[in-house]
């Protein structure tokens, strides 16, 4: 067997190894950008849901400090409906 018996039998071997070796980088930067692209959209939500809690929290505060205002807290007082 001669040298260029050997390398008609590798060459094809290291070029098939280098498809290979393409499609499974594709495939992982696909899976990696899937994954940045899902991450980004749960950020998102979370920030949306976060702004809805803060708006909840300010218009409860709002109405704690109108009941304060008003005496409601005082005037429940012993009626067996605290913390209710």
């Amino acid at each position: 067997m001669n040298w260029q018996e050997v390398l008609t039998i590798i060459v094809p071997i290291i070029a098939y190894m280098g498809w290979v070796y393409a499609r499974i980088e594709k495939k992982a930067d696909i899976r990696q950008a899937t994954s940045e692209k899902r991450f980004d959209a749960l950020e998102k939500r979370f920030d949306k849901v976060d702004e809805k809690l803060q708006s909840l929290d300010t218009r409860l505060t709002r109405l704690e400090g109108r009941f304060d205002e008003r005496g409601y807290w005082e005037s429940r007082k012993g009626t067996g409906t605290e913390g209710q």
